[in-house]
C-alpha cells in the first residue's frame, strides 16, 4: 500500500479524506455524475478541481490507467493559472493522487521520481506559504467531499471555514459555501435560508458578476417564492451566453406565468445549441397548454415535444426530457410511442445513476396507471424494483448515522410503498405487506 514515510503523512488529498473505502457503486454513480459536469464546462480553469476529484473516482473505478489520463487532463488546466498558491496548491493535489495510484500499482520507479517533485512542492520552510497553499487544498477537499455523500458535509465545511478564514474574499468558495449550508439546512430539516443566502451575498460583495451566486440568489428566492426579491436579481443578471442564468430567468418568468416573456430569453440562445434551453423551452410551452383547451392545447403540448425531441437529439442520454416526452405523448392519447420510450430507456439504463433509475421506474408506473387496465402485475413488478433499487443504492448517511434516502428518491419510494401495500391490501397478502413495511421503517416511512 501508500508508503509511510513522513511526506505522505503530511500530504492532505482525496486517499486521505476517508473517501477511500467506500463501495464501487457509489464511486460509480459520482463519477457519472461529475463526469455530465465535466463535459459541459471542458477546458475551464475552475473545473480543475471535478478532474482532480475525477482522476481519484476513475482510478477506483476502471483502474490507473484511466485515473492518471484524468489527472493528465487536469495537469493541463493547473498550467494555466494564474495565481502561484492556487497552482502549486492543485499540482500537490495532482501529483499526492499520482504518487498514491503508482504506488498501489507497483510502480516503484515512477512513484519515487513524484514523490520526489511531490516533496520540493510540499514545501514547509515557509509557514505563511503553507497556510495559503493550504487553503487551496482545503477548498478542493470540500469540493470533493461535499459532493461525494452528506455524511462528509460537516468536513467539508469545516474545511471551507478552514479556507475562506485565509481568504475571506474568494467568491467561488463563498458560493460553494453557501450551496453547502443550504444542503446541509435541507438534510437536518433546519431552516439556513438567511445563512445560505448570506454567503451568496458575500460572493456577490468580492465579485459582483459572478454569475453562479446570483443564480443561486435567485434560485433561493424562488424556493421560497420571494418574487419581488428574484426579480431584483434577475435585473442584474447578465443572460448572455450562459446557460445557467438563461435557464434560472426563464424559470423565474415561468413560474409567475410570464411564458412570453420566458420563451423569449429561450429563443435568442438558441444558437448556443444547449440542450437544457430545449428542454426549458418544452417545459414552458407543457405550462401553456394546461392553461388552453381544445385544439390549442394540442398545438403546445407539440411544440413541447419538438422541443423535448431537440434536446434528446442534443443529449442522448437526457433521461427527463425522455421521460416529459413519454407523458406528453400520453396527453395526445399516442400510449404506444410512449410506452416505447419507457421500454427504450430501460434497456438504456446502466448509463444511468441509481437515482435516475427509481425515477425512470416510478415514472413508469404513473404511466401505467394512467394509461392501461390490466396491468397491475407490471405496476407490482416497477414498485418492487424501486424500493429494491431505493433501499441498496440511494441511501445516504449523516453525520450521527441515521440512514435516509436521498431527496430525488425519497417520492418516488414513497410511491411505491403506496402502490404495493394498496395491491396487497386489496389480494390480502399480509406478509407481503409487513415485509414491506419492515425494510423501509428504518427509513422513517
Amino acid at each position: 500500500m501508500v508508503d509511510e514515510s513522513p511526506a505522505w503523512k503530511d500530504i492532505p488529498c482525496h486517499f486521505t479524506w476517508g473517501i477511500s473505502d467506500e463501495t464501487t457503486e457509489l464511486y460509480e454513480t459520482k463519477k457519472r455524475f461529475l463526469q455530465q459536469n465535466a463535459d459541459k464546462y471542458d477546458g475551464d480553469v475552475n473545473t480543475c478541481p471535478m478532474l482532480l476529484f475525477l482522476g481519484f473516482l476513475e482510478y477506483k473505478t476502471s483502474g490507473s490507467e484511466k485515473g492518471l489520463r484524468m489527472l493528465d487532463k487536469a495537469d493541463e488546466l493547473i498550467d494555466k493559472m494564474d495565481d502561484d498558491n492556487e497552482k502549486s496548491a492543485h499540482k500537490v493535489v495532482s501529483l499526492a493522487n499520482r504518487a498514491w495510484i503508482l504506488t498501489n500499482d507497483d510502480d516503484s520507479q515512477n512513484a519515487a521520481k513524484v514523490i520526489v517533485d511531490l516533496e520540493n512542492l510540499w514545501d514547509k520552510t515557509t509557514l505563511e506559504k503553507q497556510r495559503e497553499k493550504q487553503a487551496y487544498i482545503f477548498a478542493i477537499g470540500a469540493f470533493s467531499l461535499r459532493r461525494f455523500a452528506p455524511k462528509f458535509h460537516i468536513t467539508a465545511e469545516d474545511m471551507y471555514r478552514k479556507a475562506l478564514a485565509v481568504y475571506p474574499n474568494k467568491s467561488r468558495w463563498n458560493h460553494d459555501m453557501g450551496r453547502l449550508v443550504g444542503q446541509l439546512g435541507r438534510i437536518k430539516g433546519e431552516n439556513l435560508t438567511n445563512e445560505e443566502r448570506e454567503f451568496y451575498n458575500r460572493a456577490l460583495q468580492f465579485e459582483s458578476d459572478y454569475t453562479p451566486a446570483r443564480v443561486s440568489l435567485i434560485q433561493s428566492f424562488l424556493r421560497t417564492k420571494e418574487f419581488s426579491a428574484a426579480k431584483q436579481e434577475v435585473d442584474k443578471l447578465d443572460c448572455k451566453d450562459n446557460p445557467s442564468a438563461i435557464f434560472t430567468t426563464a424559470r423565474f418568468y415561468t413560474m409567475q406565468r410570464r411564458y412570453d416573456e420566458a420563451l423569449r430569453i429561450l429563443k435568442d440562445a438558441e444558437n448556443l445549441n444547449h440542450s437544457e434551453i430545449f428542454k426549458q423551452m418544452g417545459h414552458v410551452y407543457k405550462s401553456m397548454a394546461y392553461s388552453e383547451r381544445g385544439e390549442k392545447r394540442t398545438a403546445y403540448f407539440e411544440k413541447a415535444l419538438e422541443c423535448y425531441d431537440k434536446c434528446i437529439n442534443l443529449f442522448p442520454m437526457g433521461l427527463y426530457a425522455s421521460l416529459d416526452k413519454a407523458s406528453l405523448l400520453r396527453e395526445l392519447g399516442r400510449n404506444d410511442e410512449g410506452e416505447r420510450v419507457f421500454k427504450e430507456l430501460l434497456e438504456e439504463e446502466r448509463e444511468f445513476i441509481p437515482e435516475q433509475k427509481v425515477l425512470l421506474r416510478s415514472r413508469y408506473v404513473e404511466f401505467l396507471k394512467k394509461t392501461s387496465y390490466g396491468r397491475e402485475t407490471d405496476i407490482v413488478k416497477l414498485s418492487k424494483e424501486v424500493i429494491t433499487e431505493a433501499t441498496e443504492k440511494c441511501v445516504e448517511i449523516n453525520d450521527k448515522g441515521k440512514r435516509y434516502f436521498t431527496d430525488s428518491a425519497k417520492r418516488c419510494v414513497r410511491q411505491a410503498k403506496g402502490d404495493l401495500l394498496g395491491h396487497y391490501q386489496r389480494n390480502k397478502m399480509w406478509d407481503d405487506m409487513i415485509k414491506v413495511n419492515a425494510m423501509l421503517k428504518p427509513f422513517g416511512m
